[in-house]
């Protein structure tokens, strides 16, 4: 992964997905996954632990819950059922900051599928089925202190 400066990249449509928040995104290891997702609620471990552990040179992004992307919104063509060249910001609600959601990491040249099942393969013991690719080599994870960029609720949003 990138260990140059931690600068969000504005040269690609962007695309955001809310995970559950944990230190670094490699497997269970002393690392339960934190949020208020339904899944989370019952599992200490979201499907989305490994969305930093290369394989490969490449990693695999796990968009919680049954989500189908509209990729028109992010350049794909009618009919698309991939769109290349996307950059994915991973943002999870930090459990000891007053809840804030804060970005802890990104893909860059991602590769999205419109829906899951693309790429599946078992971690652990669990059977996952990922929606997006991208090159290891083009992917920031912040490590915990470094997640200060901050998110506005939708609804507090102005505009």
């Amino acid at each position: 992964m990138e260990t140059q400066p931690h600068v969000l990249p504005v040269d690609e449509p962007i695309v955001l997905i809310n995970v559950g928040w944990m230190k670094e995104y490699r497997g269970p290891s002393n690392d339960p996954t934190i949020g208020g997702h339904r899944y989370l609620q019952k599992h200490q471990l979201g499907h989305e632990a490994w969305n930093f552990e290369p394989i490969d040179g490449r990693l695999y992004g796990y968009i919680p819950g049954s989500s189908e992307i509209k990729l028109r919104r992010i350049g794909g063509v009618k009919g698309a059922e991939q769109v290349d060249g996307i950059t994915v910001v991973w943002i999870a609600r930090d459990p000891e900051k007053s809840g804030r959601t804060k970005v802890v990491g990104w893909y860059r040249s991602a590769t999205v599928h419109k829906s899951k099942g693309h790429h599946r393969m078992v971690r652990g013991s669990i059977d996952l089925e990922y929606q997006i690719d991208a090159p290891a080599d083009m992917a920031i994870l912040l490590t915990a202190d470094q997640r200060v960029y901050g998110l506005l609720p939708v609804s507090k949003t102005p505009c």
